[in-house]
């Protein structure tokens, strides 16, 4: 067996099979700055100390550089090695709107062409922010205008109301209705089109409906004295409306200068405006897990070792000690410990006894219950 420097002795058993394994969540939720991010574990399930180059692998449409692997891009990892990797996703304010996807892969340092991706990871990109028009160089203009043009025409002004906007399509909600994901909003069609628009999100119990809204409420965020209406063009889903169906109510507002006095509007009931629900969703579910209880094995055969951790969802690397044991031999160590939590889908390590040599093991089995292949690996057969 020889030593490949740094990567350490190069173990047969692991020849053909992936180098890493690559974990992490399956959505990203972009804000409205289109901004968001994600952790990724990555981990060496070689049998060696290896050094590990992380990419992210963008899908069909989605440019490469919205994204940014945080810190260094080669990571070293021990034997049964884990690594979190961070991942940033920015997307260019002149992207079109619409759902993409990337994945996270990993390769060895010793061949960087060969990447064992994880898992697809869903975002949705939200339709660019709006520029906030500088109405305040238009309330100057038209003060200066109305001091030029008199007092009479000036109190026309001023008095003259505008009709409210006209709404001939309703604004839709949309992304996954689950807590911690992000909800956004397509916003309706007004008359006039420049009509400023105002978003608030709403919970409603599970048995109203679009006809029947009576106990639809503001959700709130925040508490104390920063408890508030959730606004804006999206909504992260919060645990407190998990089975409640969610809607949001797109307020249509003429910020018209001629309608303001000397210090503006109290408030949004002084402009023109109206207002248009969107359809409820499906009830709030739970988030899935994305960690589990890692089972205690220590001390149990190996084969009852590994059904437990996968039952679990945990992958499996196993080492020998130079104890020899039984033919399905105790577990004697394991990483991490039994009773912690680890993510799911990632590498426990398992060091058992060393087996016994096979014609020891097939002396204690009857002959007429072992299948004996080419590669001579054998199997119990038959009850």
């Amino acid at each position: 067996m020889s030593s490949g420097g740094d990567f350490g002795p190069v173990d047969p058993a692991v020849v053909g099979g992936p180098p890493f394994a690559v974990a992490g969540p399956s959505t990203v939720a972009l804000d409205g700055a289109r901004a968001g991010s994600g952790s990724f574990t990555v981990s060496n399930v070689t049998g060696r100390p290896v050094r590990a180059r992380v990419m992210v692998v963008p899908s069909a449409g989605a440019d490469a550089s919205w994204f940014q692997v945080v810190g260094e891009s080669e990571r070293s990892l021990p034997v049964a090695g884990t690594a979190t990797v961070d991942v940033t996703v920015k997307v260019a304010e002149k992207a079109p709107a619409g759902a993409f996807s990337f994945a996270v892969g990993a390769a060895l340092e010793e061949a960087p062409d060969q990447v064992v991706s994880g898992p697809t990871v869903a975002f949705q990109v939200p339709e660019p922010k709006k520029r906030k028009f500088p109405w305040w160089i238009v309330i100057v203009a038209a003060v200066a205008l109305l001091l030029l043009i008199g007092g009479g025409i000036t109190i026309w002004l001023l008095m003259r109301t505008p009709a409210a906007p006209t709404m001939s399509q309703a604004p839709t909600v949309s992304g996954t209705v689950q807590v911690g994901a992000e909800l956004a909003v397509a916003p309706g069609v007004w008359d006039p089109d420049d009509s400023v628009l105002v978003h608030t999100w709403q919970a409603c119990p599970d048995a109203a409906t679009d006809e029947d809204d009576a106990e639809c409420a503001d959700i709130i965020v925040g508490t104390g004295e920063d408890a508030a209406s959730a606004r804006g063009p999206t909504y992260v889903v919060g645990a407190d409306v998990v089975g409640m169906r969610i809607r949001v109510v797109e307020t249509a507002v003429r910020v018209d200068p001629e309608t303001f006095g000397e210090d503006g509007p109290d408030d949004l009931s002084d402009l023109p405006n109206a207002s248009a629900s969107s359809a409820m969703t499906d009830p709030v579910v739970a988030a899935p897990p994305t960690t589990a209880e890692v089972p205690p094995v220590e001390t149990l055969p190996y084969s009852q070792a590994v059904s437990l951790l996968s039952a679990a969802g945990f992958q499996v690397v196993r080492t020998t000690s130079d104890e020899i044991g039984e033919c399905d031999p105790d577990v004697v160590d394991q990483s991490p410990d039994g009773f912690e939590q680890a993510p799911i889908g990632s590498v426990v390590g398992i060091t058992t006894l060393h087996p016994p040599e096979l014609l020891t093991c097939i002396g204690w089995i009857q002959k007429d219950d072992l299948v004996i292949t080419n590669d001579w690996f054998f199997e119990q057969v038959g009850p």
